[in-house]
């Protein structure tokens, strides 16, 4: 299975292979090193949605695996498929700034006649 960029990056450590497994709080979890439940299954649902062409989510609160899993998933699929990863965290400004927000919001409760789109 091939690695993802963030567990490749784990192997720059020295003596990473020695190292016993611990419980990790920070960050994505790596089965290999870090204590973690079994998702295996979660993976599969998930799996089956995708070829089946349906959509999903995951939304919980933090640190309850939502990045591992997507990590494990790209990994998992990567074997057959290609995948992208993008993320769409990021300052909202960037894709829609404040000025462009307050003006569709003004525009909202105008008249038609005094819209200006």
């Amino acid at each position: 299975m091939e690695e993802s960029i963030f567990f490749k990056k784990a192997y720059l450590c020295e003596n990473l292979n020695d190292m016993a497994k611990r419980f990790n709080t920070t960050g994505n979890c790596n089965p290999k090193y870090h204590y973690m439940v079994n998702i295996d299954d979660k993976l599969e649902q998930i799996e089956a949605l995708i070829n089946d062409g349906l959509y999903f989510t995951i939304n919980r609160a933090r640190q309850f695996g939502k990045t591992t899993t997507m990590d494990l998933l790209y990994d998992r699929l990567s074997n057959n498929n290609v995948v992208y990863q993008i993320s769409f965290e990021t300052d909202a400004d960037m894709f829609f700034p404040r000025r462009v927000f307050m003006k569709l919001a003004k525009s909202a409760f105008l008249p038609q006649e005094q819209k200006e789109f």
